[in-house]
């Protein structure tokens, strides 16, 4: 559980700001990466043609809102 997201952690120590706001951002931006490039070829084909989005978000349990990552 802890495992897959050691990397995006480590790529933030060093980071101002909030060092958990920064890892949380930091995975699920990778994991967004992660799904473009190993989709099924028919996904991939509507990701080309722009048919089709990838995007990053997360939830906020507190307020119930739902923060879109930026693309990169």
């Amino acid at each position: 559980m802890i495992e897959p997201i050691v990397p995006a952690v480590l790529s933030q120590r060093d980071k101002p700001g909030d060092f958990t706001g920064n890892c949380m951002r930091a995975n699920v931006n990778r994991v967004v990466e992660r799904l473009r490039s190993a989709s099924e070829p028919s996904l991939l084909d509507r990701l080309e043609a722009g048919k089709l989005r990838i995007v990053g978000a997360s939830d906020r349990f507190d307020s119930g809102t739902v923060d879109f990552c930026d693309e990169s």
